[in-house]
C-alpha cells in the first residue's frame, strides 16, 4: 500500500543515505572499498523507489519499545510544524476534490520523460567522425590482441578516432563503442587506454551507468539525488584503475597515472574570464585526479571484517527504516498518529449512510465510531462514500 507517509519516508530515508554515503565515500575510495560504495548506493537507490507501507505488528517487547520511541519521536515532530490537522485535512481535501495528485503526477511523469528524451537524444546525436588511417589500424589491432591475452577472454567492441573526442571513453550497452582521440598515442599510453576502456566493459560499468541515469532521471526534482550518479562514477573509476595497475611495475604505474593527469586536464570546464571561477574548478580537479592517483599507486586495503561490518550496518539501518515507517508503527502498533484530543467540527469530519440504516462517523477521514444512530447532536455533513 502507498501512502503519503510511506512516500515520504522512502524520500527522506534515501535522502540520509545519500549524505551518508556523501560523508564517507572519499574514506571508501582511498582504502579501495569500491565495490562496498557500489552495493551501498544501489540499496540507497532501492529504498528511494521503495514507497510501500509494510503492515508489520511488532510482537517483539525490544522492538515495541524501540517502535514506541520513535512513534513519539514523531509525534513530537507533527507537532511542531505550525499547521493544524484542520489545516492539513483541508489541503488534502482540496487535492482529492480537485485531483491535484493527478495534476502532480502529470508533471512529474512529464518531467521524467523530458529528462530521458534529452539523455538519450544526447548519446543518438554523438556520431564522431570515425578517422582511422592504415598504419593506426595496424598499430591498435595489435595492442588490442596484447590487452585480450592480458585479460584472457576475447572482446567485441568498436574503436572510433575522431578529433571530436578530447578525452576517450567507452559509450553504448548493447553495442559499445570506445571513442578515442586522432591524436596519435603511443603504443604504451594506447595500451592503457584500451585496457581501461575494456575493463569497464568488463566490468559492467556502462549497464550500472546506465541504470543510476535512469534514477536519477526518475527523481529529476530531487537535487540530492544527483549525488548518486557522481559517486558511482568515482567509484567504477576507482575500481578499474585499481585492476588496471594491479600486476604493473611501478615504472609502469607512474606513466599510467602520468597519462591519466593528461587525459584529465582537457577535461576541466572553461568558464572563459571568469579567472578565479576557472581556477577553482582547476584546484579541485587536480585535487580529485591526485586522490585517484595516490589510491592505486600507494593502495591502502581495509580488514574484510570491517568492509563487511560496514555494509552489515548499512543493511540493517535499511532494513530498520523499512520497519519503523511513521504508518507502520503508528497505524498497526500504537494507533493513528493523531492530537490527543480530537474536536468534531464540521471541517474535519464527516457522517455516512450504512445499510442497515445507522451512520458511521469519521473524523479526518478515519473511523471513529461505525454504529452512530442519533445524528442531530453531530453538525457534520452526510456524505455518499469515504474520501480516497
Amino acid at each position: 500500500m502507498i501512502t503519503f507517509y510511506s512516500f515520504c519516508s522512502a524520500i527522506l530515508w534515501g535522502n540520509i543515505y545519500i549524505f551518508f554515503l556523501l560523508i564517507t565515500y572519499k574514506f571508501l575510495l582511498r582504502y579501495n572499498m569500491t565495490k562496498t560504495i557500489i552495493f551501498c548506493s544501489i540499496l540507497a537507490v532501492l529504498r528511494f523507489l521503495f514507497i510501500f507501507d509494510l503492515p508489520i505488528k511488532v510482537s517483539s517487547d525490544a522492538v515495541y519499545n524501540a517502535s514506541y520511541a520513535i512513534t513519539v519521536f514523531w509525534k513530537k515532530m507533527i507537532q511542531i510544524i505550525p499547521f493544524s490537522y484542520d489545516f492539513k485535512f483541508m489541503v488534502s481535501n482540496l487535492v482529492i476534490d480537485y485531483n491535484l495528485s493527478k495534476v502532480f503526477f502529470m508533471i512529474w511523469l512529464l518531467g521524467f520523460l523530458y529528462k530521458l528524451a534529452k539523455d538519450f537524444l544526447r548519446l543518438y546525436k554523438f556520431r564522431p567522425i570515425a578517422n582511422i588511417n592504415s598504419l593506426m589500424e595496424r598499430e591498435v589491432e595489435e595492442v588490442w590482441k596484447s590487452v585480450e591475452q592480458d585479460i584472457g577472454r576475447h572482446v567485441d567492441i568498436h574503436i572510433c578516432f575522431s578529433e571530436y573526442v578530447q578525452v576517450p571513453f567507452i559509450a553504448g550497452v548493447l553495442h559499445p563503442v570506445i571513442y578515442l582521440s586522432s591524436n596519435m598515442f603511443s603504443k604504451k599510453q594506447l595500451y592503457f587506454v584500451l585496457r581501461h576502456e575494456i575493463t569497464h566493459y568488463c566490468l559492467y560499468d556502462n549497464w550500472i551507468k546506465l541504470m543510476i541515469r535512469i534514477f536519477n532521471d526518475f527523481l529529476w526534482w530531487n537535487p540530492i539525488a544527483k549525488i548518486i550518479p557522481y559517486i558511482m562514477e568515482q567509484a567504477c573509476e576507482y575500481r578499474c584503475d585499481k585492476i588496471v595497475t594491479e600486476d604493473m611495475c611501478k615504472k609502469d604505474k607512474l606513466e599510467y597515472a602520468s597519462l591519466l593527469n593528461e587525459m584529465s586536464a582537457k577535461n576541466i570546464l572553461d568558464f572563459g574570464n571568469d579567472m578565479l571561477l576557472s581556477s577553482i574548478t582547476e584546484k579541485k580537479h587536480k585535487d580529485i585526479i591526485y586522490k585517484r592517483i595516490l589510491a592505486f599507486l600507494y593502495p591502502r586495503q581495509m580488514k574484510s571484517n570491517i568492509a563487511v561490518g560496514f555494509v552489515m550496518v548499512f543493511m540493517l539501518v535499511i532494513a530498520g527504516s523499512l520497519i519503523f515507517t511513521v504508518s507502520t508503527i503508528s497505524q498497526h502498533n500504537h494507533g493513528l498518529m493523531l492530537p490527543q484530543k480530537i474536536g468534531i467540527t464540521e471541517s474535519n469530519s464527516y457522517l455516512i449512510k450504512n445499510d442497515a440504516g445507522d451512520f458511521s462517523l469519521y473524523v479526518y477521514d478515519i473511523l471513529i465510531d461505525p454504529h452512530i444512530v442519533d445524528t442531530s447532536k453531530y453538525s457534520v455533513p452526510i456524505i455518499d462514500r469515504v474520501r480516497e
